[in-house]
């Protein structure tokens, strides 16, 4: 009895660790020198749908706004998973320009309808692992499209 007992408590601790937390954690929000928006609606996008910005200010204020965020980590393919599922969402992707850096580093995150957001990578330059917030932010796509005046 106390064996299974034992062995009841142990999967149910291995199922528990199953989704690790964490934060979304941006340390060099001065990386960037682009940052590029560009809606996706009905699996679709155009040039009319994209917007590149070149203000530091905005593209800091920007990573300042999602950095903090309580994630869970997942891998690529719920990444892709999520996204096939999704007909409307905007991109934002933060880049480094070659001029300043021969290794260039971007970082990339989704906005969904709900207010999901997922990152492609957990950190900066990396090829980690995809974060997916554990809450929804509908407001905070609202906030940036007014920051950075996009209309679409």
């Amino acid at each position: 009895m106390r064996r299974v007992a034992f062995i009841l408590i142990l999967v149910s601790l291995l199922c528990g660790c199953g989704t690790i937390k964490t934060n979304v954690q941006i340390e060099d929000k001065d990386f960037a020198d682009l940052l590029f928006v560009q809606k996706v609606e009905n699996n679709f996008t155009s040039d009319k749908l994209a917007m590149p910005i070149s203000n530091q200010t905005e593209i800091r204020q920007v990573l300042s706004m999602v950095d903090g965020l309580d994630a869970k980590k997942i891998d690529n393919d719920e990444l892709i998973n999520i996204l096939e599922k999704q007909d409307n969402y905007y991109m934002f992707a933060f880049f480094e320009s070659e001029e300043s850096n021969p290794t260039t580093r971007e970082y990339r995150f989704q906005v969904l309808e709900d207010g999901t957001i997922l990152f492609d990578v957990n950190k900066i330059g990396t090829s980690d692992f995809p974060l997916v917030t554990t809450d929804t932010h509908n407001d905070l796509l609202e906030e940036m499209k007014e920051m950075l005046e996009i209309n679409f």
